[in-house]
């Protein structure tokens, strides 16, 4: 069984990084990907998981009011920011209680599904794997700078290519 309280601590810990900080930034931005999905193709990585891009489909669907609120609280809490408002703050916890929500969903999806671990032998390609049927599920257009950004989180994601470099 899936828990929501280990994936948040997962996020917490990958996110305090500042290179997954700006990877994860720059494919929200630029691409239009969401934080959350791209944390949970590495917590899939972490424990020894992978999603097809079918299933991905399926995860972005049921994810997809709650991201739909966050995305809209998150522009209410930039605009308090450049209107040097007082809310800022309060904005900005408020955007942290609907990513809980938020991956709170996705898990509950994934408590919904059969999915197998994979073998010792696909561990490695899992990071990149999830990541990619991530992108493809989303329809984003691949470029360079989108591709070193993944390629950022994919070490991220997976300690043994981190043991590798």
């Amino acid at each position: 069984m899936w828990l929501a309280e280990h994936f948040w601590q997962y996020s917490v810990e990958v996110y305090s990084q500042a290179a997954a900080q700006r990877a994860c930034l720059y494919l929200q931005d630029e691409a239009g990907l969401n934080v959350n999905l791209l944390l949970m193709c590495g917590f899939l990585t972490n424990q020894g998981a992978k999603l097809s891009s079918e299933q991905f489909n399926a995860l972005c669907r049921a994810v997809k009011p709650a991201a739909d609120q966050t995305q809209l609280h998150r522009q209410r809490r930039k605009k308090a920011k450049k209107d040097s408002s007082g809310d800022y703050a309060q904005l900005l916890q408020q955007e942290l209680v609907l990513e809980r929500q938020q991956q709170q969903c996705m898990i509950d999806w994934l408590n919904k599904q059969e999915i197998k671990p994979a073998t010792e032998q696909s561990k490695r390609l899992n990071a990149q794997t999830n990541l990619t049927n991530y992108v493809q599920s989303a329809k984003r257009q691949w470029s360079t700078d989108i591709s070193q950004a993944l390629n950022v989180l994919a070490t991220l994601f997976d300690p043994k290519i981190q043991q590798q470099q």
